[in-house]
Formats: structure tokens, sequence, C-alpha cells
């Protein structure tokens, strides 16, 4: 296994927060992957890191080593170019945009399933280790509306 597969597989392996195992957790998930790479994911819900990760760019200017790659189709594709060069991305969707109770986060890994899709690493409702393409973690018909974000100095490394 790379050392990317490791990563992911102890953050989705543990809990972030007591007797919640990150499984069943996609942004306890997502900060347990943060502190093992040693980079911050806020303290927050999915709603509320996608709200601080889209606070971070501002008029096109990167303030922080988050870089929003922006939605739809032609975001969906720098992202996965991204994650074959094996940096951290991360596809996300509020609440609000999803029409559900929660937000939902991921990432994206450098292999693509079905129809080109990329696979996936997440906890929470979709719950994936890399088995599900971005179509079944996320309702095709609302892709318009999932957000990537780039960590432009992490590299996840390979995905065996």
């Amino acid at each position: 296994m790379g050392a990317g597969n490791t990563q992911l597989e102890n953050a989705y392996n543990s809990s972030y927060l007591a007797d919640t195992p990150n499984s069943g957790n996609c942004s306890g998930f997502l900060k347990s992957l943060g502190r093992s790479l040693g980079i911050n994911i806020p303290e927050k819900d999915a709603d509320g890191i996608i709200a601080e990760l889209n606070s971070l760019t501002q008029n096109g200017n990167f303030l922080s080593v988050w870089e929003k790659l922006g939605t739809g189709t032609e975001a969906l594709e720098s992202a996965k170019r991204h994650a074959g060069q094996g940096r951290l991305v991360i596809a996300a969707m509020t609440a609000a945009d999803y029409g559900q109770n929660n937000g939902h986060v991921a990432v994206v890994l450098p292999k693509v399933g079905q129809n080109n899709a990329p696979l996936m690493y997440g906890g929470g409702a979709a719950r994936t280790q890399g088995d599900k393409t971005i179509r079944q973690v996320w309702n095709p018909t609302k892709h318009d509306k999932l957000q990537f974000f780039m960590h432009r100095t992490i590299f996840l490394g390979a995905y065996e």
C-alpha cells in the first residue's frame, strides 16, 4: 500500500470525536486526516469547513494553502488532474445545496471508476473507502453544486 492509503485508512478507522467512528462522520474523517498530515482542518462540521475554505479565497487571491478549484465540470476535471498528481483534493457540498440536513466532504482519489468518474474516500452517510465514485457519493443531478478545494503544499501520495 502507498502512503496515501495508510493515511486514509488510519483516518477512516479512527474516531475524531469519542464514540463516533469516522466511518460515519465525514468531517471527523477529514479532521483526523488533516491531523495525520500536519495540516489544519477547521473545527467545524462539513458546512463550516466548506464556509471556512471558501473564505480563504477572495477575488481570486489565495489567503492560505487551500485553493478553491471551483464548481462544475471544469473544476471536476481540475480536481481529477491534481489528485492524479498526488495532491490532497476535497470535494464538498453544503446541506443547503444538496437539500439535506448535513453537508458532506470527501477526498478525491487519483483513480477513476465507471464513466471516468473519480473514486472517493470519506466517512458519513456515503461511507466509501475508495470503492464508490463521485456519482455514487453525490447525486449526479447535483454535481453542478459540488465544490472542489486543493491543498497547495500537501501531497497525499499514491493510492494503490
